[in-house]
């Protein structure tokens, strides 16, 4: 006989039936039908999300009140519908109740109400009152944990008086212990498996002789798994807390106690991404001694990394391409701290690169000659740094790694831009450009000077073609005077300055209207200037 002593999805229910038969419940209290409540009742209605294959007919739920020093009551028990609602009814108004779900599934377990989006708990204490009535209590089951492994005896036992049993108690947050599964034993299969254990709750192991009370000699020290130990101890206070699952146990029974020890059940684990500027937590592990003092180190490829003794770390520079351990050093009164670490994280990579949070902008004319400046925009990450690129027809300049850049020739007709690179030790460099901005021809502004002669002598008349940018334009003067105009060439090697040489004049003031017309070679990067007008006088 090997089986796990659990209740039968017909005892609630029966718990409900017989204390009505006593007269201990109210009519109100009787188990729920999923209707509507009676009149002068309050109903408590809700939903449990049914996982893939769990069947309805396996999912009950329950109401229970507090009736101290008697325990928890069952004041209403109903089977969920197809869909997963369910309706507590003829409860009493204005009553505190804690809701739970019994669970005949396979795979699942259920648990109390914990307030809405929190998981199941174990136990009543631990949920939340529901005041009737209440609607909408959505819940959700768990899947379940398993604790199982093997045991050895010692050579001489004997077998002969019956198995013993192996017992999964739950620790209550006030320390106390419940048992909730009973496993027997025998000569014919060395293996305990304890299903369907709570996810949220915390176990201990106890192994059991003459559990049937047959008065045999005891055939071995009865007391709780540790493990790592060679034997059970007797103190539970002691003994390894089981929390999630826990397979591949093995659990020695002798005749005396063992002496604890402290040993790592688990490794630590380290969370997160390895990746520079972000933060890894490490798990403490899971330890033989339920609360042991831990300490936390952080290493680099295997070396210390000063000041780095939290659960968790952020990754800088320092780090790039190295591998990151956590090491977790647990300590317990009177026992040799031990020591474990995590597996190494992958290689650390660069952290993402920083992204414009404002784009760089371009201001100043764009126009032959003058000179464009770049603001370096705002960027996600703090502490860049920043290069400058400019680029025409989004092409880079060669050279142009200034803030500032001047316009030339070749920029003319173009669009022109600045692209911004930021970056930081450690980090992918980012990058962020301006908007493009067309370059305009240079603006051409005729300078005219015309001294005084006097009469029968020629006058000089000195033109100046200034263009910011352009030193050499080249085209044809003209200076039209009353109904004559006279024409002179400016040649590019003049540098924009010709003297134009008028007839003799007679004595007077003459109006001079000079004008510029640029060559064809001229006219593709300077505008036509306006015409200057400047008086002469003949003396």
């Amino acid at each position: 006989m090997n089986h796990v002593r659990t209740a039968g999805r017909s005892g609630w229910a029966a718990l409900v039936a017989l204390a009505l038969a006593l007269g201990t419940l109210p009519a109100s209290a009787s188990a729920g039908t999923g209707g509507p409540a009676a009149d002068g009742a309050a109903a408590i209605s809700g939903t449990v999300e049914l996982p893939s294959g769990v069947r309805h007919e396996d999912i009950y739920v329950g109401a229970f009140v507090d009736r101290s020093p008697f325990g928890w009551w069952s004041m209403a028990s109903t089977q969920v519908a197809a869909d997963g609602s369910f309706t507590l009814a003829e409860l009493e108004a204005g009553t505190d109740y804690r809701v739970q779900i019994q669970s005949y599934a396979w795979n699942h377990v259920g648990g109390v109400y914990a307030g809405a989006g929190v998981p199941l708990v174990a136990t009543k204490e631990e949920g939340v009152a529901v005041t009737a009535p209440a609607h909408g209590i959505d819940m959700r089951l768990l899947e379940q944990v398993t604790v199982s492994g093997t045991f050895t005896v010692p050579e001489d036992f004997d077998w002969g008086p019956g198995p013993f049993l192996m017992v999964a108690e739950r620790v209550n947050a006030d320390g106390t212990l419940v048992r909730e599964q009973s496993y027997y034993t025998n000569q014919h299969r060395d293996i305990f498996s304890f299903r369907k254990l709570h996810p949220h709750a915390t176990y201990v192991l106890r192994a059991v002789d003459d559990p049937d009370g047959v008065g045999f000699a005891p055939r071995f020290a009865e007391g709780y798994v540790h493990v790592g130990t060679d034997g059970l101890i007797a103190d539970a206070t002691h003994a390894t807390r089981f929390r999630g699952d826990a397979e591949g146990l093995t659990v020695a029974i002798r005749s005396e106690f063992a002496t604890p020890v402290l040993k790592a059940l688990r490794t630590p684990e380290v969370r997160g991404r390895a990746v520079v500027g972000e933060t890894l937590d490490v798990t403490s592990g899971a330890w033989t001694f339920d609360d042991p003092q831990l300490a936390y180190a952080w290493l680099r490829d295997g070396v210390a990394i000063a000041g780095a003794t939290g659960s968790s770390y952020t990754l800088t520079p320092a780090d790039l391409g190295a591998r990151i351990t956590a090491r977790v050093t647990a300590t317990v009164a009177g026992l040799t701290p031990v020591t474990a670490s995590s597996d190494p994280t992958a290689r650390v990579a660069p952290g993402a690169a920083p992204r414009a949070t404002v784009a760089p902008k371009v201001t100043g004319a764009a126009r032959l000659g003058k000179r464009l400046t770049a603001s370096a925009g705002s960027w996600s990450t703090s502490g860049v740094k920043v290069a400058y690129q400019w680029l025409r027809g989004g092409k880079a300049i060669k050279g142009a790694t200034s803030r500032t850049y001047t316009l030339k020739k070749k920029d003319v007709g173009k669009r022109v831009s600045v692209r911004v690179t930021a970056s930081k030790a450690g980090y992918d460099d980012g990058a962020s450009s301006s908007a493009a901005t067309k370059v305009k021809k240079a603006k051409a502004k005729l300078a005219v000077k015309a001294k005084s002669v006097k009469a029968r002598k020629r006058a000089k008349v000195v033109v100046r073609v200034k263009v910011s940018g352009y030193a050499k334009p080249a085209g044809t003067v003209r200076i039209k005077y009353g109904k004559k105009t006279v024409k002179a060439k400016l040649k590019a090697s003049a540098k924009g300055k010709v003297t134009v040489r008028l007839p003799k004049l007679t004595k007077g003031r003459y109006k001079l209207t000079v004008r510029f017309t640029a060559s064809a070679k001229t006219k593709k990067y300077v505008t036509k200037p306006k015409a200057t007008k400047v008086t002469l006088r003949v003396r």
